[in-house]
């Protein structure tokens, strides 16, 4: 396997026809035309993952273990039925729920649209370092009924329980990792950069009473920045008019961390910018882009001798470090540094 080394910041803006899920959802703090969010890479001391004892090889190892077991939930279209992988992400982000506001710790996947958390009383949940969220001390909590529109919005996630009159929702990932409870509504709070706090109420959420899987412990549960009418992205439209990007720093930089930003603070801006058309296709969880061909040196190599060269052949992943290629194009990238680069090969540790 050849690998390069990666630019120091990767800097990725995601513009997108919006519709939020609530008619009205005021602010209930400092109104804000823009926020910025830290993320925390799993890798990094910041994280509740962070392993001390593993060297840089090994987390390279690990990640490129995880990049592969997340290609596996885009070989196939979403459909209630397809089985998808959970492989635990690479970036969390802080935010809190409820009022009072209780803090969680999340995985900020773009491949994934619905937030949920682990709730009390949980009957059968992973072990996590932050307090689990308890509804019934939140004022503003309410569970979603069945008749209501955000429970009839997502077939594939959610169904009805007659007897008890809610909305639940269940989700399941092809490793065994699994997520079910009650498709809920609260206020969710977000500390952005400067200390400046945004709360936006009736913020629909999964409270997760039964968990489990490859989670590690430092995360709460999964934010969802997806495409689809669940997603955190879809219900801050109203704020952040369709638009955010995220910025992300080399995990071996201590002195800056990578951004989740949105609304104003989402612009990418200067010398050097560049943009490419994103393609809609079901389903429109995904983000999606064309990728026509990669050169080496003066040799273009086209995509389409891939045999995949239809428009959104590729997906932006937050939870991916790696960029895969079909292995026919593969092969031929490789073949082509080989020849370029006059250097003895050596033997992947």
């Amino acid at each position: 396997m050849i690998l390069l080394r990666p630019t120091l910041i990767t800097c990725i803006a995601l513009t997108i026809s919006l519709v939020s899920m609530s008619k009205s959802n005021p602010l209930t703090e400092e109104s804000t035309t823009g926020l910025t969010i830290d993320l925390i890479h799993r890798d990094s001391p910041q994280s509740p993952s962070y392993d001390p004892l593993l060297t840089p090889p090994q987390r390279l190892a690990n990640a490129l273990r995880r990049s592969f077991n997340r290609l596996q939930r885009f070989k196939a279209d979403r459909s209630p039925q397809t089985d998808i992988i959970n492989s635990g992400g690479e970036y969390l982000m802080k935010y809190s729920i409820g009022t009072p506001p209780i803090p969680s710790l999340g995985i900020a996947d773009t491949g994934s649209d619905i937030t949920w958390t682990q709730c009390q009383p949980c009957l059968k949940c992973f072990k996590q370092e932050l307090p689990l969220f308890q509804p019934n001390t939140s004022s503003t909590y309410r569970k979603i009924p069945c008749n209501a529109a955000n429970c009839t919005s997502f077939p594939e996630i959610t169904f009805c329980s007659i007897r008890r009159k809610k909305c639940l929702y269940s989700e399941g990932y092809g490793d065994g990792s699994f997520t079910q409870g009650v498709l809920s509504m609260d206020t969710l709070t977000l500390a952005s950069t400067g200390r400046k706090r945004v709360s936006v109420p009736n913020f629909v959420f999964g409270c997760g009473f039964r968990n489990g899987g490859i989670f590690t412990g430092g995360e709460s549960g999964i934010v969802g920045l997806g495409g689809g009418k669940a997603s955190l992205v879809r219900q801050l439209g109203f704020l952040t008019q369709g638009k955010f990007s995220y910025c992300l720093v080399s995990v071996s930089d201590k002195s800056n961390s990578s951004k989740l930003n949105f609304g104003a603070n989402a612009e990418v801006l200067g010398r050097g910018v560049v943009s490419t058309p994103m393609v809609v296709k079901s389903p429109e969880t995904f983000y999606r882009l064309t990728l026509e061909g990669i050169s080496v040196g003066n040799q273009r190599l086209e995509m389409s001798d891939s045999g995949v060269s239809e428009e959104g052949n590729i997906i932006i992943d937050s939870g991916t470090t790696l960029t895969l290629l079909p292995v026919d194009l593969y092969t031929k990238v490789e073949n082509a540094l080989k020849s370029s680069i006059k250097l003895k090969r050596i033997k992947d540790p």
